[in-house]
């Protein structure tokens, strides 16, 4: 039951997999109601929550959880501005893929969908970036310790220094 200035209402207690019909009625105070509207909604499956993403050397890799009922997932991507393209489809086995043509410095939001049958449900997207490592690392002694310098990149937000020790840790 809903106030008369609502007209909208989320059905969170649905199963993925399951087939439902919905129908809404206006009510008077008295308890009268008239008739009830329908609508058949097909097949639910829900959408899946990106878990993260990270740049590789291949390109942006976007990671998902996985959805129960999911026959495969596709990311999707766009720009600023931009229209919905397909990255790639993987199979509900799969809970990652790489974007291999992002390109460095852009913004992109992605998005994955879950897909059974022809249903498909996707989340709400996650910005990411292709990030470039920077290029021209050159290291020099400096009085007491040793300068490191580098040729910016772009969209970086700031720069991690590593050193490696002769166990080979980082």
């Amino acid at each position: 039951t809903l106030n008369n200035a609502t007209f909208t209402y989320t059905d969170k207690n649905i199963v993925n997999g399951e087939r439902a019909y919905y129908g809404v009625a206006a009510v008077e105070s008295t308890g009268v109601r008239g008739s009830l509207q329908k609508d058949k909604f097909n097949v639910f499956i829900s959408a899946p929550v990106i878990k993260k993403y990270k740049n590789t050397s291949l390109g942006v890799k976007v990671y998902w959880e996985p959805v129960a009922g999911a026959e495969k997932y596709r990311i999707i991507r766009k720009t600023e501005g931009g229209k919905w393209e397909k990255v790639k489809t993987v199979s509900a086995k799969t809970l990652g893929g790489t974007d291999k043509n992002a390109v460095p410095g852009v913004k992109y939001y992605y998005s994955v969908k879950a897909i059974a049958g022809s249903y498909t449900n996707r989340n709400s997207a996650i910005v990411g970036y292709k990030i470039e490592p920077p290029k021209g690392i050159k290291t020099k002694l400096a009085g007491s310790g040793v300068k490191i310098s580098w040729q910016g990149v772009q969209c970086a937000d700031y720069y991690a220094v590593y050193r490696k020790d002769d166990a080979g840790n980082w």
